[in-house]
């Protein structure tokens, strides 16, 4: 755990000025050379992502990266700044938890290689499934969360709703995508969705920054559920990673899969055409 509280303290009203604001009490904008440098380090990642985002999240991970849940890893570029910044905070007492769930396999798979290349994969617990599926086989209290799942309404509405079960009041949860033009389209549903939250009592919003809106869990939420203790975390995720065939038993000895040569695929194209029409539509949109 950390010397200090993982809320942030600073609050800003504006919902449509993404910039790279600090949330929490400090001198500097930037945190550390790392945090200056993040965006930058990690652009080649597979994920797309504003500055903004990228220093929001080095910042959550630096003051409440104790146990991380992020919904939506794709290529874990997110993971990786996520861990960056809580490795680098000298006041944390014990090594951070990343919990990153996804559906999709191939997401497991390109965040798992992705962490071990950058060095944070021991931090990582990457769980092939839903989020309702992951609450219902693991206990945890998150210290901060990032959303960027499904941007389908229904599917947002019922992973905010597993959250909010697992989630304690006073906790930083950032919404990607939420300023993202094709919310007004009804292509996206972020907006929509993580509004009706807020409506109900559920989370304060905070403030802006890049295409995220950073929200503040209330006290409506009541997750009161316990972190894996280290080995228990080690074990599970072994477990796991042995299961979707990324690490294997040699002996007494737990080892990586070596990584094959990825084939680019049509699904590929589509993913990464539908992100570049997305990041177009942003720089478009009137300020």
């Amino acid at each position: 755990m950390l010397k200090v509280s993982p809320s942030p303290t600073l609050y800003y009203n504006d919902r449509s000025l993404n910039s790279m604001r600090p949330s929490y009490n400090r001198d500097n904008v930037f945190l550390n050379e790392e945090h200056r440098r993040i965006f930058e380090t990690t652009k080649y990642i597979p994920g797309w992502q504003m500055e903004a985002d990228s220093y929001k999240l080095y910042e959550l991970g630096y003051y409440a990266g104790d146990v991380i849940l992020e919904i939506g890893t794709y290529g874990g570029r997110s993971a990786v700044i996520e861990l960056r910044g809580a490795l680098s905070n000298p006041d944390r007492l014990g090594p951070p938890q990343f919990f990153g769930v996804d559906v999709d396999r191939k997401s497991i798979r390109r965040t798992f290689y992705t962490l071990n290349r950058f060095g944070v994969l021991e931090n990582a617990f990457l769980f092939h499934g839903t989020l309702y599926r992951f609450v219902h086989r693991y206990q945890i209290s998150p210290t901060m969360v990032f959303m960027d799942a499904n941007h389908r309404y229904e599917d947002i509405v019922e992973d905010i709703r597993r959250l909010t079960t697992i989630l304690p009041a006073g906790v930083p949860v950032l919404f990607h995508d939420f300023l993202n033009p094709e919310n007004d389209t009804g292509e996206y549903g972020v907006r929509r969705a993580v509004t009706e939250w807020e409506n109900d009592g559920y989370g304060t919003f905070i403030g802006a920054f890049g295409c995220s809106a950073l929200f503040v869990s209330g006290q409506r939420c009541c997750g009161n559920g316990n972190s894996l203790s280290r080995d228990e975390f080690d074990q599970s995720r072994h477990r796991l990673f042995r299961s979707y065939k990324l690490m294997e038993k040699k002996g007494d000895k737990t080892i990586i899969v070596p990584e094959e040569k990825r084939i680019w695929s049509f699904h590929d194209d589509i993913s990464l055409l539908s992100r570049i029409k997305t990041r177009i539509l942003h720089m478009l949109r009137p300020r």
